[in-house]
């Protein structure tokens, strides 16, 4: 999806006929900075090892990318259309808005937090179909960050529904997959390595999740800075037999 970090999906709600405004419809290097796509080129065991950029804000694109979907949908002024056309300029406003740049800084300040993060969601097992216990502690986490309720559905998946503070827009998801394609049984102990964290699971979802819940602290910490609602879920059965299930 252009960022290894963030296994997810990023949709407009209802979909509009004319495209699904996906994360992999861009450019990758449209979105990160040049040690962010040094990172993703360089990592080519995702699933059982993990570098920290050393930015760690180039870990939020996809963040990035759903607050500036928001705005441009917020503009009655902008016509429906592809979103990869405006993205690189929607992402640069962002960055040069007043009001978020305490939610850049928090998100620049935010590496060490994001990998402990990864480090315990990792330790959880979640074998596609057996995702509950890390579902839970995910909805727990979700909950605690944001103060709003956290909803599970029939298929397992966890959500929450956050509320921009400048009124009514459009509804954006962003999902990241709670299982990995390790079997029950499997010792998911993470070890350090000087930079690298290493275990099953870390890249494939365990940092692409920790990014998705730690989005919804920085947001709510900045008093949800954008219009319209911003749906995070944690979608289970991604994997393999799991057949995209949770987001079906």
């Amino acid at each position: 999806l252009g960022v290894p970090f963030f296994y997810g999906t990023i949709l407009r709600w209802p979909v509009p006929e004319y495209k699904l405004e996906r994360l992999a419809d861009l450019e990758p290097r449209s979105l990160l900075d040049e040690a962010g796509m040094r990172w993703i080129n360089e990592s080519t065991t995702v699933d059982l090892e993990l570098v920290m950029p050393r930015d760690p804000t180039a870990c939020f694109a996809a963040m990035e990318f759903a607050l500036g979907s928001l705005a441009l949908h917020s503009d009655p002024s902008q016509p429906p259309g592809p979103l990869d056309t405006r993205a690189r300029q929607a992402v640069a406003e962002l960055r040069c808005r007043g009001d978020l740049q305490a939610l850049w800084r928090a998100a620049q300040a935010s590496g060490a937090e994001l990998k402990e993060l990864a480090k315990e969601i990792c330790q959880i097992p979640a074998p596609s179909f057996q995702e509950g216990t890390r579902g839970d502690w995910a909805a727990r986490y979700l909950s605690e960050a944001t103060g709003a309720t956290v909803d599970s559905d029939s298929a397992g998946n966890r959500s929450v529904t956050l509320h921009g503070r400048h009124g009514k827009g459009p509804r954006i998801l962003v999902c990241a997959h709670l299982d990995t394609v390790f079997p029950p049984g499997t010792d998911c102990t993470v070890r350090q390595v000087q930079e690298h964290l290493i275990g099953p699971g870390i890249g494939d979802n365990a940092s692409g999740l920790a990014v998705l819940l730690l989005s919804a602290r920085l947001l709510a910490q900045a008093g949800l800075p954008f219009r319209g609602e911003l749906i995070l879920a944690a979608d289970v059965g991604e994997e393999g037999l799991g057949d995209l299930r949770g987001v079906r």
